[in-house]
Formats: C-alpha cells, sequence, structure tokens
C-alpha cells in the first residue's frame, strides 16, 4: 500500500460558487474525473449533480476546483450544464457505481499527468480541499517536507478524515 499525507484542519464545507481555484498553482500538473452518475435513489431518482446549490447546479463547485485540469473528465450522465472541454464518458455497465465510473475515468485520460483528482458531484467544499491538496503538492509534501507519498488526504480539525472512521483507531483501506 502506498504512503498517505494527511493534511489536517479542514473546516467545514459551505457552497463557494465561482471561486477561481486550481488554475495557476505553479509545478502541479493534474488531471480530473468528476462522478455525476448513480440513481440518486435516496433522493427519489432525482439528477443530484443538477440540484440547485445557491442559483447553481450543485456539480459547479467540483468542476470549478477542477478547473486546472490538464484533462477533465466527466463520468455518468446529468441534466446540469458541463465544461465544453470535458470528455464525457460512462461507466459500464451503466449503473455500476463509483468505484467503475472512477476506472473508466482514468482509462478515458489518454495522457495522463502524475496526479488525477478524483471529485464527486455533491462535494460544495471542493474549491477549498482541492486548492489545500495542490498547495501541499506543490510544497514537495507537508510541512516538514516529506515528499515520498502516493497521495494526500484532507482531515478535520480532529485528525478524522473520510477514511478513517469516527470512533475507530482503524483506518478504512481502499
Amino acid at each position: 500500500m502506498g504512503a498517505f499525507q494527511t493534511i489536517g484542519g479542514a473546516g467545514a464545507c459551505g457552497h463557494d460558487g465561482g471561486m477561481d481555484t486550481a488554475a495557476g498553482q505553479a509545478g502541479t500538473s493534474f488531471d480530473a474525473v468528476v462522478l455525476v452518475g448513480g440513481r440518486g435513489s435516496r433522493l427519489g431518482g432525482v439528477d443530484k449533480a443538477a440540484l440547485d446549490l445557491g442559483g447553481h447546479p450543485l456539480v459547479d463547485a467540483s468542476l470549478n476546483a477542477a478547473r486546472g485540469a490538464r484533462t477533465l473528465v466527466v463520468v455518468g450522465r446529468t441534466s446540469a450544464p458541463l465544461p465544453s472541454r470535458a470528455v464525457l464518458t460512462q461507466e459500464e455497465p451503466a449503473g455500476s457505481g463509483p468505484a467503475a465510473g472512477f476506472a473508466r475515468g482514468l482509462t478515458t485520460i489518454t495522457d495522463p499527468s502524475p496526479w488525477t483528482l478524483l471529485l464527486g458531484c455533491d462535494l460544495p467544499g471542493a474549491g477549498d480541499a482541492v486548492r489545500r491538496l495542490l498547495d501541499a503538492r506543490a510544497a514537495g509534501g507537508d510541512a516538514d517536507g516529506v515528499a515520498d507519498v502516493d497521495g494526500f488526504v484532507l482531515t478535520d480539525a480532529d485528525g478524522v478524515s473520510r477514511l478513517q472512521a469516527k470512533g475507530s483507531d482503524l483506518p478504512f483501506v481502499v
């Protein structure tokens, strides 16, 4: 398993509609895969990516966060407007889940960058998270100069990440 660097202190997420994020990050070349598919079963079949959040489709926060990506791949179908430069694809078979979608997105990138962001369509705080990740990568690692990492994981102020269950010392292994 690869080594991951944690970046602590991520705050509460809020819609940051229209923010300029990853564009212009010196020395950080990346691609982005944005997952917009899904049945929306917990929402009664609603197109989650197209849900209105502050006058913008929910997916806009993730698309804006990925603005500086060399290649932008959008996996799945949505009625939300997408950037014209986005490469559209679908996981196979359709509806087979986010892991299949991510795999499809990765294989769609023809000239991969060293780093790839994976973003869901429902991340209103994506801009801040991506900014922090790319800043850490551009700095060559963490504040201590650790550069030999395979990825980065954001944590909250208590050190809990989405990859670690609350109340557990055992990490969730992907």
